[in-house]
């Protein structure tokens, strides 16, 4: 802030004493917080790539929204990249999602490989 010379930018900011101010700061601190706490309970119980995969898909759909919302237009290559990522990211959530059922009906299913079992 120093280098930048923020410190000035902050002194003349009119709203800084606002009580909606601080609330809309406050409230953004908190959903931040939980974002932050969601990602990292999100990453403990699937992986990284899971992880990584719901963020791109996230984004995109947003975007998509937004994009939809605001009546914009955009070319046919931009709808298609857009569509190959939720596409993608659907397979992906589809094939997790049979693994998941796979290991569920037989214990001894393991990540897609079989584990043989003595008797």
């Amino acid at each position: 802030m120093v280098l930048l010379g923020e410190f000035r930018t902050l002194y003349h900011f009119d709203k800084l004493g606002s009580p909606s101010f601080w609330g809309m700061m406050t409230l953004g601190g908190v959903f931040g917080f939980a974002i932050g706490y969601v990602t990292g309970l999100q990453i403990k119980f699937t992986s990284p790539l899971t992880h990584n995969v719901s963020g791109t898909a996230k984004a995109c759909a947003q975007t998509v929204l937004a994009v939809i919302y605001f009546e914009e237009t955009k070319s046919f290559l931009w709808w298609t990249s857009n569509l190959m990522v939720l596409g993608g990211s659907f397979a992906y959530t589809w094939v997790k999602g049979l693994e998941m059922r796979k290991v569920q009906e037989d214990p001894n299913v393991k990540s897609g490989s079989m584990v043989r079992v003595r008797n």
